[in-house]
């Protein structure tokens, strides 16, 4: 049970002043995945010399990051009792214990959402949510804002910072309550309202600026999924839904995370520049990935629900949906501004074909440190997809049989096949596998190791 605003707010008080946003974003920026919200236990202790004890600032990150229950010694009484009187932590018997909430930190903003998320509950913080707010922060919205889906709330908090007021709406109560927990850790700017609303119920001319980010992975009908994500067959559903009903009204200024399907680029570029003839169109797409890297996490996911064989939905997902040229899966940040018509669009800085092959190059030794230099420089360009089906495992293997992973793929074997042979791990950590084989692949073609068939 979340305590009263001032409660919560005496409790974020004190987590500043500790300056927890400070480590975990710390922290964050030292893995490999910068955009990953969630740190395991190894990269908030790992930075400690061995033997060396806990500080107060660590121990308040394990017990509210990672859910680790620590005891009442560990944690000053005064921040304690705050922390219990906000409804953040449980005592008993000496023991501090984690409740339903979990507290994440970006751009100094704390968020709250589901530790349990994908099982009882729903109100999600991935990277794709950080991504969002650190481009409603770099497009700092005035006047009145609205936030559709806020979801756990970080997007209304970055917003909150410049704008006048702002408006936070989501069809799920339990992400209403995560945007009101969220704002309330980040007190001192605009006011947010939030609200259980559907978008379709609110006049858009009534804000100065909207921010959105709705569901977008495509699950065609039938299938379970979890209401935070489930963007239909095509992943446009009431993404679809919201450009028609932006495009009845006025021009407005938007800020909105999307996610399309595609081949060489995302195939909705030219319904937008269609559907907002009267606004500057900007587009910037910082993940693309192969659609059976997508439907593999979402059949995990599925199976997770139903019990089914992942791979066995993997092959429904294609049946059902994919049609000829959708084969890649494009994460995108769009502003739009009155003024048009104009498109701006940015490509992904990195696009890697599992598809491809291989065969010798004409240098037949490679210098081991400059290759695996060279691989690590492009890490920071792996979708956030990749690490989030094992990736920094899949980088080890990459690295501990490098030789041997390279041998194979001039013997012109493919990605897939090398992958398989080193992973036994479902369809997601397979594909993922095959993506950090395909990056080595590049570089040892750019040596002149290998060279594309």
């Amino acid at each position: 049970m979340i305590g009263t605003h001032t409660s919560v707010s005496t409790a974020a008080e004190l987590l500043r002043r500790a300056n927890l946003t400070g480590l975990l974003d710390g922290r964050r920026r030292a893995c490999l995945n910068t955009w990953e919200p969630w740190l395991t236990g190894e990269a908030l202790n790992g930075a400690s010399p061995e033997g060396t004890a806990a500080s107060p600032r660590e121990e308040l990150a394990r017990l509210l990051h990672t859910g680790v229950h620590v005891g009442h010694g560990s944690i000053r009484d005064d921040v304690g009792r705050a922390l219990v009187a906000a409804g953040l932590v449980t005592s008993d018997d000496g023991i501090y214990r984690t409740g339903r909430w979990r507290l994440s930190a970006f751009a100094g903003l704390l968020i709250a959402a589901d530790r349990d998320y994908g099982t009882e509950h729903e109100v999600h913080l991935g990277e794709d949510s950080l991504r969002f707010a650190q481009a409603v922060l770099a497009a700092a919205p005035r006047g009145t804002v609205l936030d559709v889906g806020s979801g756990s709330g970080v997007s209304s908090a970055a917003a909150a910072r410049t704008a006048g007021s702002v408006r936070a709406i989501d069809v799920l109560p339990d992400a209403v309550e995560a945007t009101g927990l969220t704002c309330a850790l980040n007190p001192g700017g605009a006011e947010v309202t939030t609200e259980v609303r559907n978008f379709a119920d609110i006049d858009l001319a009534e804000f100065d600026h909207v921010i959105v980010n709705l569901p977008g992975v495509p699950v065609p009908a039938g299938m379970p999924y979890p209401t935070a994500g489930n963007g239909g067959p095509d992943g446009l559903d009431l993404i679809r839904t919201f450009w028609k009903q932006l495009a009845a009204g006025p021009p407005r200024r938007v800020t909105m995370r999307f996610q399309s399907m595609g081949g060489v680029e995302p195939e909705v570029l030219s319904e937008l520049s269609e559907a907002f003839p009267l606004h500057t169109i900007s587009i910037g797409v910082d993940s693309a990935v192969p659609m059976r890297l997508r439907d593999a996490i979402t059949a995990e996911r599925i199976a997770a629900i139903t019990g089914a064989d992942p791979d066995d939905v993997v092959g429904q997902l294609s049946d059902a949906r994919r049609t000829g040229g959708r084969t890649t899966y494009f994460c995108s940040t769009m502003n739009l501004t009155p003024g048009g018509p104009e498109l701006d669009y940015a490509a992904p800085l990195m696009r890697l074909d599992p598809e491809g092959l291989w065969r010798r190059g004409p240098l037949l030794s490679i210098d081991d440190a400059a290759v695996w230099t060279e691989y690590c420089s492009r890490l920071r360009l792996m979708p956030d997809e990749f690490w989030s089906v094992q990736g920094e495992e899949h980088v080890r293997t990459v690295g501990r049989d490098m030789h041997v992973i390279g041998g194979d793929l001039a013997a012109g074997k493919s990605p897939a096949d090398v992958a398989g042979a080193h992973i036994q791990a479902g369809p997601a950590a397979r594909v993922g596998l095959e993506l950090a084989i395909v990056l080595l692949a590049e570089v040892l073609d750019d040596i002149g190791i290998l060279r594309s068939r």
